[in-house]
């Protein structure tokens, strides 16, 4: 008259000893040694159009966004495809993102040290400025002293000129040079 326990998830038979609750032993089945796998979401691949619920089985991907769609928005038309230009194919459009994430991680490089520098650089002509000239309560601005960031003019142009050719010669480097062609001077000399 002994009943053995049945596992719920996997339908094989929990040995029991005598005495003890078929609960337990089940519970200790379950969380050691059952065999079934949990049950895994299918449907797991959302629709991108705002609105919609729907999920698919597979991935459907738009050829031009590279976003994806349930089976009734697949196509550009219907899911106002917001891509502008040509089609990419996959490897395009995973180049592309690469260099997109390089550019920016070289622009970041490139401006927090600016940043820093004109941070301490500000710090340091203001602490000059403020010990030459200490401003009275009701002394009144320069009007262009924000402009300069508290910089005396012959600083602030120091810096303009400083940061105009730091930055030609990123645009050197970040852009690919064409050969250029020699004019050739026609006429009577």
């Amino acid at each position: 008259d002994v009943q053995v326990p049945v596992c719920p998830l996997c339908c094989a038979p929990v040995p029991v000893k005598r005495g003890e609750l078929a609960d337990i032993a089940v519970g200790q089945h379950i969380d050691r040694n059952c065999s079934s796998k949990r049950k895994q979401k299918i449907f797991t691949n959302r629709c991108c159009k705002p609105g919609c619920r729907r999920k698919e089985l597979m991935k459907v991907e738009c050829d031009q966004c590279h976003s994806n769609f349930c089976l009734s928005h697949r196509h550009p038309l219907d899911h106002d495809c917001k891509w502008k230009g040509h089609a990419l194919s996959k490897p395009g459009f995973a180049a592309l993102m690469r260099s997109q994430k390089t550019s920016e991680q070289n622009r970041l490089a490139i401006e927090s040290p600016l940043k820093q520098q004109e941070v301490k650089q500000s710090e340091c002509c203001r602490a000059v400025d403020e010990s030459n000239h200490p401003a009275a309560p009701g002394e009144a601005v320069p009007w262009d002293f924000g402009l300069q960031n508290g910089l005396s003019e012959e600083a602030a142009l120091q810096r303009a000129l400083e940061l105009s050719l730091l930055e030609a010669g990123i645009n050197n480097l970040l852009t690919l040079r064409t050969p250029t062609m020699n004019t050739i001077k026609s006429g009577s000399e």
